[in-house]
């Protein structure tokens, strides 16, 4: 089984419950990774290729496989109304889908735990969630992205 039917068995969402069978982490943060983010978390996971895959609701996703952080930080960018998989040698690995104000960053926990404390997102999603511009119903929905999101 691939990477990405492993943890979108629905060819869409990420499956918390597929997250904790392999024994991974996972922490929602606000908005979207941007480029400096992208390539700071491939120096943190070490040398090695990347792989990247896009899609859209119901389409079959496009892989690009053998990528460079900064390569895969602007096909992230060009990528952007597509949701996206990124994943890191060492296991690390981003969702973001597209057209969200939130993304997911899962893994082993102590690749987690070293992604907190070298300060990459300043950003905390419960910051994200506190601030005054979104509404009662979208504060809710990013609430319970952030409960099924959450896992240690």
């Amino acid at each position: 089984m691939d990477e990405f039917a492993r943890f979108f068995p629905d060819g869409d969402t990420l499956d918390p419950q597929a997250v904790r069978a392999a024994g991974l982490a996972a922490m929602p943060l606000p908005e979207l990774a941007i480029r400096d983010q992208i390539i700071a978390l491939g120096a943190l996971a070490g040398p090695g290729p990347m792989m990247l895959w896009n899609w859209v609701l119901g389409s079959t996703p496009q892989v690009h496989p053998g990528l460079t952080p900064p390569r895969a930080a602007r096909l992230a960018f060009e990528s952007g109304i597509y949701d996206l998989l990124l994943a890191y040698q060492g296991g690390l690995r981003v969702w973001m889908p597209g057209g969200h104000e939130f993304f997911v960053l899962f893994g082993p926990a102590d690749q987690l735990e070293a992604v907190r404390q070298a300060r990459i997102f300043d950003y905390s999603y419960a910051e994200y969630l506190d601030a005054p511009h979104h509404s009662p119903r979208s504060r809710e929905v990013l609430a319970e992205i952030g409960r099924r999101y959450s896992i240690a």
